[in-house]
C-alpha cells in the first residue's frame, strides 16, 4: 500500500472534524503522541482556530476550536459516541505513549478475535480512539466462530 499524502481535503471522501476547548493543545498532543503532521490552517484574528488538517498515518482529520454555534466538545455532551479507529505500526510504543501523555485506559492492548492487535484509550479532550495493527488476516466466517466463542454462544 502506497502512502501517499491526499493534496487536500477535496480529495477525501469523509472528513472527520473533532471540536476543542484549546484546538492548539490538541494539534501538539496529536503530533506528539500519534506523529500528526498539520496540513493546512485558517485562523480567525483573535488566533481561534476555525479549521485545521492534519495527516494521522493514512488519514486526515480535522480539527476546530469551539464555535458554540456550530459546533460541541466532548466534555460540554457529557461524552463522545464516536471512536475512531487508528492502525498504528508500533501499537504497544504509541499506546504507552499516550498513557504517559495524559491518556486514560479504557482497554488494554492484547490480541483481538478479529486479527488486531489493539487497546482503546480517551485522549485527554475526551475523544475515544482505538489504537491497533493487523497482526492476523481472519476471514467473516472465523471470525464470527471467534465471537460466537467469545460471547458464550454456539
Amino acid at each position: 500500500m502506497q502512502n501517499k499524502e491526499p493534496e487536500s481535503s477535496q480529495s477525501t471522501p469523509l472528513l472527520p472534524m473533532l471540536s476543542f476547548e484549546d484546538a492548539a493543545a490538541a494539534i501538539r498532543w496529536y503530533e506528539l503522541v500519534l506523529g500528526a503532521r498539520e496540513t493546512a490552517r485558517l485562523t480567525s484574528p483573535d488566533g481561534k482556530i476555525g479549521y485545521c488538517e492534519l495527516w494521522i498515518g493514512q488519514a486526515t482529520l480535522s480539527v476546530a476550536d469551539l464555535w458554540p454555534e456550530l459546533n460541541h466538545t466532548p466534555r460540554e455532551l457529557g461524552g463522545t459516541p464516536v471512536v475512531l479507529n487508528l492502525q498504528v505500526e508500533n501499537v504497544d510504543e504509541v499506546f504507552a505513549r499516550a498513557l504517559e501523555q495524559g491518556a486514560k485506559e479504557i482497554l488494554p492492548v492484547d490480541d483481538r478475535f478479529y486479527g488486531d492487535r489493539s487497546g482503546r484509550i480517551e485522549d485527554p479532550f475526551g475523544y475515544i480512539w482505538i489504537l491497533s495493527r493487523r497482526i492476523e488476516e481472519v476471514a467473516m466466517a472465523e471470525m464470527q466462530r471467534r465471537f460466537n466463542e467469545m460471547s458464550g454462544g454456539e
